[in-house]
């Protein structure tokens, strides 16, 4: 069940990716965009960023959900804006923070993912 919920789930958001962004192609963990498209992509993942970092700063408990989706966010505007220091410095905070939390081995793979 979990299993079959998870594969919908991925072929709902790929179906929604296709849809609003069908210049786009997605295959496993690879991705390819036109190089054409990439400004618009770079403005609409820098709104949404900035959305996500205020909802993040207004979030006083922190929540692991908004922790997560900073994480995200963050991730893909920096696929395309590699030289954003905004995003680079809250994925720095977002990794220190992470690293009080957690072991050693954890933090090894945690960047291991990172690169």
């Amino acid at each position: 069940q979990d299993e079959n919920n998870r594969d919908s789930s991925s072929l709902k958001s790929q179906q929604q990716l296709d849809e609003y962004y069908p210049q786009i192609i997605k295959h496993n963990v690879h991705l390819a965009i036109h190089a054409g498209d990439l400004p618009q992509l770079a403005r609409d993942f820098r709104q949404v960023y900035y959305q996500v970092r205020k909802h993040n700063d207004d979030d006083k408990t922190k929540s692991s959900s908004s922790t997560r989706r900073l994480d995200q966010v963050t991730k893909c505007l920096l696929l395309v804006c590699p030289d954003h220091a905004t995003a680079w410095a809250d994925r720095k905070r977002l990794m220190l923070q992470q690293e009080q939390h957690s072991t050693n081995d954890v933090m090894v793979k945690l960047f291991e993912n990172e690169i």
